[in-house]
């Protein structure tokens, strides 16, 4: 199955008299498309063209806009480089496309993820073992805590919202919220 590589980004921008209007309309700035075998996430992913098809078991990480850590926002972002997650301060926006039986493995960012499933579905998998089926519509909240994906039969389209915070924030604010949610 191929399916294609897709994500408009709109950017409302203000004018000096203080009037919001349309400063970009077109393709994420910048695409990174990853193949492996068996679907699981594999290599070093690389800039894909918009509207590029793509085969079971592959995947794209489109770059929306990132907020830097002097609060410069930056968009579409044209950045060749990858990267797995933002630093500290910095807010980064992508999407997420999982073909049918791609997977992402058990991993770790330090950053606050917040998570929507645009359409399809995917496993959210925990470290402990526990996996959560999501669907369109359905929100996660990942505050640096390991985890991992599987698409569904059907693929999946996910928008994160990436904040990039220090280990110890993190760790305070996971913590936090298990006392909170009465898991002790």
């Amino acid at each position: 199955m191929r399916e294609p590589a897709r994500g408009r980004h709109i950017v409302a921008v203000q004018r000096e008299d203080g009037v919001s209007v349309l400063g970009y309309d077109g393709p994420l700035g910048t695409v990174f498309h990853s193949r492996a075998a068996g679907g699981a996430l594999g290599g070093a992913p690389r800039p894909i063209e918009p509207g590029a098809e793509l085969d079971a078991g592959e995947g794209l990480v489109g770059e929306a806009a990132r907020l830097d850590a002097g609060g410069e926002l930056r968009a579409p972002v044209l950045d060749p480089a990858f990267r797995l997650a933002c630093a500290p301060g910095q807010v980064w926006h992508r999407l997420s496309v999982f073909t049918p039986g791609r997977s992402a493995p058990l991993h770790r960012t330090p950053t606050l993820d917040l998570d929507t499933v645009l359409d399809g579905s995917v496993t959210l998998i925990l470290g402990d073992g526990a996996e959560v089926g999501l669907r369109a519509g359905d929100f996660v909240t990942l505050p640096g805590v390991e985890h991992g994906w599987r698409a569904g039969p059907e693929g999946c389209r996910i928008s994160v919202v990436m904040v990039g915070l220090t280990a110890d924030a993190l760790a305070h604010q996971a913590l936090r919220l298990y006392k909170e949610l009465n898991l002790v």
